[in-house]
């Protein structure tokens, strides 16, 4: 099945499991339906591919270096750190021609391999977790892969309809999400501990799957202008749903062992990078 899908994000985030009940009342029930039928849709897929762009926006648009890829997963069991083998190639720049790279997951090792002088950052992400924050994983849908976490759209603070509009032909409910966890909403309201995750989720009106999605984190409560329109874009395309993919593309190849260079380093922090990791909600990405 083939999908234009455009997705907007940071990265998505995952509610802490000391879950408030009575303020998830708050959420819209028929919203959360939407979202409900989104994360069925995707459990269902045996592999995802697609073309990929991630870069920055608002005042980040002129600062983060873009990447560009392809991507293929083939999802895996609940215990996985990722959710899903990978492959992907890639590289830097608006065209993606710079800084030519190759990522592959086979389900114990994550290798990256660079085109320009192959060497290779090779790593268990269950005892490196740096791996997950690497640039190149940034292409990585990882919001939906791991079968074992919680979808955050479904244990938001709050759920507001915004109507419909067309992306890439699409129809897509747009619905704006806020995400702030127990522990952040129990500190005073005007703690700058407290953070609230905004997020916008266009959901196609036949199938609910995302078309686009918008991250937006506020640091600070209130805090309102160009600060708080920080974000990363991702956006997706040719995405197809259980598309045969060859075994040997989720296979790190012998002759990348011997070009292994330095073992994985958690990566310079990338503007952009404060969402909450999928494993770590509430706290920054890396």
């Amino acid at each position: 099945m083939n999908i234009c899908l455009m997705l907007l994000h940071t990265f998505v985030l995952w509610p802490q499991h000391d879950h408030d009940h009575n303020h998830d009342r708050a959420a819209d029930p028929n919203l959360r339906q939407q979202f409900e039928r989104t994360l069925a849709a995707a459990e269902k897929a045996r592999t995802i591919s697609y073309e990929a762009h991630c870069f920055g926006t608002g005042p980040l648009e002129e600062i983060m270096v873009p990447i560009k890829g392809s991507v293929v997963c083939r999802l895996l069991t609940v215990d996985d750190p990722i959710g899903a083998t990978l492959s992907v190639t890639g590289g830097r720049g608006k065209d993606g021609s710079r800084d030519r790279f190759h990522l592959i997951y086979d389900g114990q090792q994550l290798a990256i391999r660079s085109d320009s002088d192959g060497k290779v950052v090779l790593g268990d992400p269950r005892k490196e977790s740096a791996l997950l924050s690497r640039p190149e994983m940034k292409l990585v849908l990882r919001e939906i892969l791991p079968r074992d976490r919680l979808f955050q759209p479904l244990h938001a603070s709050k759920l507001a309809g915004e109507g419909d509009q067309e992306v890439e032909g699409t129809i897509c409910h747009v619905i704006a999400v806020e995400y702030e966890s127990p522990t952040s909403r129990r500190l005073p309201a005007e703690s700058i501990m407290r953070k609230v995750y905004r997020s916008r989720w266009f959901l196609g009106e036949k199938d609910a799957l995302p078309r686009r999605v918008e991250f937006r984190s506020l640091p600070i409560p209130g805090l309102s202008g160009a600060e708080a329109d920080k974000g990363t874009a991702l956006i997706l395309s040719e995405v197809k749903i259980d598309s045969p993919a060859r075994d040997d593309l989720f296979r790190i190849p012998e002759s990348w062992l011997a070009e292994r260079g330095a073992p994985a380093q958690a990566p310079t922090k990338e503007p952009g990078d404060t969402q909450p990791a999928p494993d770590k909600p509430g706290g920054p990405r890396d």
